[in-house]
């Protein structure tokens, strides 16, 4: 659509990207949980196919599943990130799995997660 110029010279303009060339640098992923007994206001999603309630978790870059809801013969092996908490602990990570997800959309969606000993499943809020 094309505005006249005084409309279109009082907005402010957005700053141009500045293209890097080459790959992006690997990082550590992170995971997120506190221990703290303060109240928080957290986002859970119900599934319904397994019944687990997944924390939406904004920091998370990672699907993760607990190990003691996975069976050995549904792990797999390849490609294993190394997983850091809040608080700069390690994660122990065992595998990962795919799952069919049925948080309620159209339909529901086969996804890859990683299988590590925590205690609550959680989805990173970009899904």
């Amino acid at each position: 659509m094309l505005l006249p110029s005084e409309i279109r010279d009082t907005r402010p303009q957005m700053p141009f990207s500045l293209p890097v060339p080459g790959k992006r640098t690997a990082r550590d992923l992170m995971a997120v949980g506190s221990s703290s007994k303060r109240v928080r206001c957290l986002f859970f999603v119900q599934e319904r196919s397994y019944g687990m309630r997944f924390l939406v978790d904004t920091g998370s870059e990672v699907s993760v599943v607990p190990y003691n809801t996975t069976l050995r013969s549904q792990l797999h092996a390849a490609h294993i990130p190394q997983l850091t908490a809040a608080n700069g602990t390690r994660i122990d990570v065992v595998g990962s799995r795919e799952l069919t997800v049925d948080l309620g959309f159209t339909r529901p969606m086969r996804w890859k997660f990683v299988v590590a000993r925590i205690a609550q499943p959680a989805l990173p809020s970009e899904l």
